[in-house]
């Protein structure tokens, strides 16, 4: 299975180098970054991060030769996200492959056409949920992703 990436979630499992937990949850998966996320992330990379060797290592690079066409439910998407959200939809819309990505506004106007999103809590849910790590392994990565990324999951998000 293929599935596109946005940077924030890419920069959030790089920084833990932590790319197991998405292997474990979605097997055989494809983590697929667009050209428009490799920007950004090359960015990072040349302000001194170490992270996007971790994301570049795990992930493959997606350039499509395709024109693709913004129907009229996206235009003010195009507005309201940044390249590479904007990117990850069409990729996801244009394949009809689901998105990974932390961003509300993305997910939702990734979800009013009709692509399957998931974020990174939803991850950590399915993991828990599945039994692919321990509410401990759980734990774990929330402190991680703390310490790391400066992304705290409050457990009134993590039990619901």
């Amino acid at each position: 299975m293929k599935v596109v990436c946005d940077t924030d979630i890419l920069s959030s499992i790089g920084k833990m180098d932590r790319f197991d937990i998405l292997f474990k949850v979605l097997p055989n998966v494809e983590l697929l970054r667009p050209e428009a996320v490799d920007r950004e992330l090359m960015r990072a990379k040349e302000n001194g991060s170490a992270f996007p060797d971790v994301i570049f290592s795990n992930t493959t690079l997606f350039s499509t030769q395709k024109e693709m066409l913004i129907g009229p439910e996206l235009m003010n998407s195009r507005k309201e996200l940044g390249p590479g959200e904007f990117e990850c939809i069409l990729i996801a819309l244009e394949y009809d492959i689901p998105m990974l990505t932390n961003d509300r506004s993305a997910t939702r106007h990734a979800r009013k056409v009709g692509i399957i999103t998931w974020n990174l809590l939803e991850v950590l849910r399915a993991s828990y949920i599945t039994g692919t790590f321990s509410k401990e392994g759980v734990e774990q990565i929330r402190r991680e992703l703390l310490q790391k990324d400066g992304l705290e999951v409050r457990d009134s998000e993590w039990f619901c």
